[in-house]
């Protein structure tokens, strides 16, 4: 089992892809994503 406890997520940015058939483009975040105490834990299990 890893330890995650010493772990920290210091920022997050969440960008998206588009089709490419459908000409979509790419979607920037301006500001980084604001963390909290509740979606840090779940973002450290699912990315760690």
């Amino acid at each position: 089992m890893i330890n995650l406890y010493n772990t920290l997520i210091a920022s997050l940015s969440i960008h998206r892809v588009g089709n490419k058939s459908r000409n979509e483009g790419m979607f920037l975040s301006e500001q980084p994503y604001k963390l909290d105490d509740e979606i840090t834990p779940l973002l450290k299990e699912f990315f760690l």
